[in-house]
């Protein structure tokens, strides 16, 4: 993807990659790409916003996918917790917000089941 974008559209020059380093986007990480003669910036992130409820907050797309998966292996919280610790990234989410969008997932899988 950066590479796609990796040249200035005015100035068609390669443009300088910075990670950006911010609180709260777990797994997802967000990146600045800078042109050195004409100062336009793109910021990009490693994965899609998803919105989250009608309040405006967004979530990444990368956060959600990884704790369905840690349950489904059977890791759950733990697990995820783990792994992130080993790989040394912030985890994408605390413990209530896992047990609640877990929570979450096993009603759409009864809902689904149902209609079965």
């Amino acid at each position: 993807m950066i590479k796609s974008v990796a040249f200035c559209p005015t100035c068609k020059v390669n443009l300088m990659v910075e990670h950006i380093e911010r609180q709260k986007l777990g797994l997802c990480h967000a990146f600045q790409l800078n042109c050195s003669l004409c100062g336009k910036s793109i910021e990009l992130t490693s994965s899609k916003e998803v919105r989250k409820g009608g309040n405006g907050r967004y979530s990444y797309d990368v956060n959600g996918r990884s704790m369905i998966a840690f349950h489904e292996l059977g890791d759950g919280f733990a697990g995820m917790m783990n792994f992130c610790g080993i790989m040394n990234i912030m985890p994408p989410l605390n413990r209530t917000t896992y047990s609640d969008k877990i929570t979450k997932l096993h009603d759409a899988y009864m809902f689904i089941c149902q209609k079965a």
